[in-house]
């Protein structure tokens, strides 16, 4: 069973994690110029990007919660 701590932690976080994804997503695809074989490689490194970044925000989260005990 899942505490309601762990519930709401991750509902938290849920937000924090698409605003990461929503931002790298959109600052890579004004960054696209030129024609379709641009988009293909930004949309590759917003993917890579996002993935990275997401797992670096978690990383944070679970030391800040570890400090704090949660």
């Amino acid at each position: 069973a899942v505490s309601i701590t762990s519930y709401v932690i991750g509902i938290g976080k849920a937000p924090v994690f698409a605003a990461i994804i929503a931002v790298v997503g959109c600052f890579q695809g004004m960054r696209t110029k030129g024609g379709a074989d641009s988009v293909g490689r930004q949309t590759t490194r917003s993917v890579v990007q996002g993935i990275f970044l997401v797992i670096v925000a978690d990383a944070l989260f679970s030391i800040a919660f570890s400090l704090l005990g949660l």
